[in-house]
């Protein structure tokens, strides 16, 4: 036992040196007033002292000739009941009570404070456990013999490790928080890095001490480095904007680069701008000299879906190589939970486990190590989902390493204008939680409501008064010390975009769609809900406006080897040109989901969009014409050359009523919908990004619209009373998932009842749910019968369902999943036993597979599922369902 504590003490040495960077170094050292050699070393010995609980009877009892062995020795083993027998996690935290004189830790709260961070290196914190006084303590930790031990044991190492002297610690409340949550994760990772039997080999023969540690200093590094931790640091060097990017940058970059300069750290920026303009480059180019300046530890980017994150992690890894030409092994992760299907991701992944020494310099890689999803924000540089950031401040197992993951970096949050309420109240928490641990943040938004923008400024510093913080859009926010300010970006070119309204039944608008494509030119058809896109596909298939293989169809219900090959082509016919003798004249249509809002980066001549909030109406529209100014622009057919959208809405209702939305009004708030209906009701074009805030602030706000009657006022403002009590509910909700409040709780003394955050089986009161608008879902493997045989959907990839499934076929199954949302479908496969082969795979353990029959499978209640190349996955059910749709 004394090994692996000298272990964890030689990883956590090493940790200190190589794994953080100056920046993060010097945050502990402030909080302890100590300088980093000696910070470096008193972390060390604290991480020695997590396994302390093994010395008690209660866990040797485990390992019946280690009983035996102790008790000859005289070593007493008191009767426990399987009941009666506690973690050895808790019991390293009762037992560091009785070494309060040999920590010499004041004042006593800070020092309980270590107690429970030492205590929680298992996930969990044991604070009401550590106030129960009864037998069961004193059976697990045994009688004078075991105390006699461990106390030498702690002799021992503190003789070894050479701790400094720690004077009286004066922490606030915030630094508190944030100190003993980041030092649990720092426990945790030196202890899961010392745990590894392939880095850390047992040594038989019984050993000094003395030598045993400088064996195990000798390990640790060697297993730094193979795990990726000994790798990129910050270096002194300070490229222009113009060497990361081979262009200058255009006056909007170049007066947000203006105002960056000599930003305090930790700073948050709001980046508000029309799509297309820069944002990520002018966000990566700011978190690039934050990080060399202060010696941060890298950077994350939260995107709000997979597929923006997969789109944006290609770029973030050729920025990354020309950032850092001379570094090796830049370790870069994808962090969602089907990053292992991403293809670019897969290839650096592999790539650095079949030749981990080839790397050369300027090379990317994804190192094994930091793939589980608790470790994968340890990386220096990650793209993801944000709800992978969010799990860090929701009452969640190891949500404090996921914390440490992301402390002293720069974390940039794209699209924030898509949270939702539940979102943005997680949201506001995990930036408190940010700024106290010492984390820049960068915030892109197309464009927010003023309120909005106020309450996120405020949640990254609360105790600061903010006066004014409107300016001409587009702008920029920031927050940096003692100083909040908002500046107008200058003006930034209009464009206007011709509107027209047209029926929301299709087939009364397919003609003049032909017409608008007679000359040529491509359109895309955005929907509100998969089987509205399956509908509308269906039917400018049958009037033939196309040739089929200039018609595509993209939404979530696809199994992901087809949606993959559906997004590769649509890029390659409708994304950004960069070879001159590509066709610039473009034909096709494309119907989707609002997946291209955000994930894909296409340009159309043309667009019909179901009506949707005004913002995300506005985020539909940068798809219109968007790369209009690159050097390989489109080509135009004359009657496309202004950029036109149609909108698809309800016919216009009488002065006493409110246009009604159908199955819509599931995916959008009721309210937001019927107040942009009437936003627009008169607006034959928009100029944007000019009238983005006019239009954003009138949707969002109470105020009685000009376009409405008396009536329907009245009846608009009874929708957004009931939307706001829904709002307000959702805020409670997440209220209770979240960890306290950094300036006020006391987090890591609080009780705590952990949710659960890989299950989909389990009650939503229980699950950590980063979302709220998400509907319960199954996860389906496809399979086909063939001739008494069965085959993944994935290249037909042959797979005996009763076997555990090898690499190969775990990935072709992967590839072979698809999310459904039909509550038919989802009870049906829910209440199914789990599939006893897949129950030890941790990518495939809640997943049913479901074996086609000629393309169809057909539930108990008549219900039928069936796959089509074209459509993806449909589902027919009675035509008295009345389900909510997919989305």
């Amino acid at each position: 036992m004394l090994y692996h504590l000298l272990d964890s003490a030689a990883v956590a040495e090493l940790l200190w040196q190589k794994g953080l960077t100056p920046g993060a170094r010097r945050q502990f050292g402030d909080w302890l007033d100590l300088p980093a050699e000696d910070c470096g070393r008193l972390l060390a010995f604290w991480t020695s002292l997590h396994d302390l609980g093994k010395a008690t009877p209660s866990f040797q009892a485990k390992h019946v000739p280690s009983k035996e062995q102790l008790m000859a020795m005289g070593f007493d083993f008191p009767f426990l009941a399987p009941a009666g027998i506690r973690h050895h996690s808790l019991l390293s935290q009762w037992i560091l009570s009785d070494f309060g004189e040999i920590l010499d830790i004041q004042p006593l709260r800070l020092f309980n404070l270590l107690r429970y961070a030492i205590g929680g290196h298992h996930g969990t914190f044991h604070i009401q456990e550590d106030l129960q006084q009864d037998l069961a303590r004193e059976k697990n930790l045994g009688g004078q013999r075991w105390s006699a031990a461990r106390m030498e044991l702690v002799r021992v190492l503190k003789t070894l490790l050479m701790p400094p002297r720690l004077m009286p610690l004066n922490l606030d409340q915030t630094e508190q928080n944030a100190f003993f949550n980041l030092l649990t994760g720092f426990f945790v990772s030196a202890d899961w890095l010392a745990s590894q039997d392939d880095l850390f080999e047992y040594h038989p023969a019984p050993l000094p001490p003395t030598d045993y540690l400088q064996i195990s200093r000798q390990r640790a590094d060697l297993a730094l480095t193979r795990t990726g931790w000994n790798g990129w640091q910050p270096d002194g060097e300070t490229p222009t904007f113009q060497e990361l990017f081979s262009f200058e940058p255009h006056p909007l970059q170049d007066i947000v680069l203006q105002q960056a300069q000599g930003l305090a750290d930790p700073f948050m920026l709001i980046i508000e701008a029309p799509t297309g303009c820069g944002k990520t480059e002018i966000a990566l180019s700011i978190a690039d000299l934050a990080i060399r300046r202060s010696g941060l530890r890298g950077w994350y980017i939260a995107m709000p879906t997979q597929a923006t994150s997969n789109q944006m992690f290609g770029r973030a890894c050729a920025f990354l190589t020309r950032c850092y030409p001379r570094q090796k092994k830049i370790n870069v992760q994808l962090a969602h939970g089907n990053a292992l299907l991403n293809e670019e991701f897969q290839q650096i992944r592999l790539a650095f486990v079949e030749d981990p020494e080839g790397a050369g310099e300027g090379t990317v890689s994804a190192m094994e190590w930091f793939l589980p999803r608790k470790r994968t924000l340890l990386a220096p540089f990650g793209v993801g989902t944000v709800d992978q950031a969010f799990m860090s401040v929701l009452r969640t197992r190891h949500a404090f390493l996921r914390l440490f993951g992301l402390h002293r970096k720069v974390i940039i949050f794209d699209e924030v204008h898509a949270y939702d309420t539940y979102m943005q109240r997680i949201f506001t928490r995990l930036l408190a939680w940010l700024r106290a641990v010492g984390s820049s943040v960068i915030l892109l938004s197309a464009t927010l409501p003023d309120q909005t923008r106020r309450e996120l400024l405020n949640a990254f510093q609360p105790e600061i008064e903010i006066d004014t913080i409107t300016a001409a859009y587009p702008r920029l926010s920031i927050n940096s010390g003692n100083r909040v300010n908002t500046v107008s970006l200058g003006a930034y070119p209009d464009r206007t975009v011709q509107l027209t309204r047209v029926a929301y039944q299709s087939s009364a608008w397919m003609e003049s769609l032909r017409g608008a494509l007679s000359e040529g030119g491509c359109a895309a058809i955005i929907c509100n809900t998969v089987d509205r896109a399956q509908q509308v596909f269906r039917e400018v298939q049958a009037a033939g406006l196309v040739e089929p293989g200039q018609l595509h169809l993209l939404h979530a219900r696809m199994p992901f080897c087809w949606r993959q090959e559906k997004e590769k082509a649509i890029l390659g016919q409708f994304g950004k040109r960069d070879d001159p003798e590509s066709e610039r004249m473009r034909r096709g249509i494309v119907v989707a989901t609002q997946i291209i809002e955000q994930s894909l980066d296409l340009d159309f001549d043309f667009m019909i969009s179901d009506l949707a909030p005004i913002d995300l109406l506005i985020q539909r529209l940068g798809r219109l014409h968007r790369h209009s100014d690159q050097p390989y622009a489109p080509l135009r057919p004359s009657r496309l050359s202004q950029p036109t959208c149609w909108v698809c809405q309800p016919e216009a209702p009488d002065a006493a009523s409110l246009p009604m939305f159908g199955t819509d009004a599931y995916v959008y708030e009721p309210a937001i919908l019927q107040r942009t209906f009437f936003v627009l009701q008169t607006l034959e074009e928009l100029r944007l990004p000019s009238m983005s805030d006019e239009l954003i602030n009138q949707v969002y706000s109470e105020n009685p619209l000009p376009t409405c009657s008396a009536a329907q006022n009245e009846l608009l403002q009874q929708a957004v009373r009931s939307m706001n009590q829904k709002h307000d509910y959702e805020v409670g909700q997440a209220e209770n998932r979240l960890m306290g409040d950094v300036d006020v709780d006391n987090s890591a003394a609080a009780k705590v009842v952990y949710l659960k955050e890989d299950s989909q089986i389990v009650g939503k009161e229980t699950q950590a749910l980063t979302r709220s608008n998400v509907l319960p879902s199954v996860t389906l493997v496809c399979l086909t019968r063939q001739n008494g045989n069965t085959f993944l959907l994935d290249r037909q990839f042959p797979l005996n369902l009763d076997a555990h499934p090898n690499l190969e076929a775990r990935n072709h199954a992967l590839m072979s999943l698809v999310s459904v949302t039909k509550s038919r479908v989802v009870e049906y496969f829910n209440g199914l036993p789990r599939h006893a082969a897949w129950k030890t795979v941790p990518a495939l353990r809640y997943a049913q597979p479901i074996v086609f029959e000629e393309g169809k499978y057909v539930l108990p209640d008549g219900t039928e599922l069936s796959l089509d190349h074209d459509l993806g996955l449909l589902v027919t059910t009675e035509k008295n369902d009345h389900h909510k749709p997919s989305i």
